[in-house]
């Protein structure tokens, strides 16, 4: 799962930022005035991470599976 972080608005600043880790540095990848929105976009992100890992999984238990019956036969 990505790591994210959401930052409060400081100092003169009115935006909500959402933070992505990519390659050991933090980088804003959405910002906005509401922190639902913020709070949506950080969902949709760690969703679509969740949904490639399923992926991923499913191939490659698809694969061994038929490894395995090449095997046995």
């Amino acid at each position: 799962m990505p790591l994210t972080k959401i930052m409060k608005p400081k100092g003169g600043c009115k935006y909500h930022r959402l933070l992505l880790k990519v390659d050991g540095k933090y980088k804003v990848v959405f910002k906005s005035t509401l922190k639902s929105e913020v709070n949506l976009e950080r969902s949709k992100i760690r969703a679509k991470a969740i949904d490639t890992n399923a992926l991923i999984n499913k191939k490659s238990f698809v694969n061994l599976y038929h490894k395995i019956l090449v095997l046995n036969h």
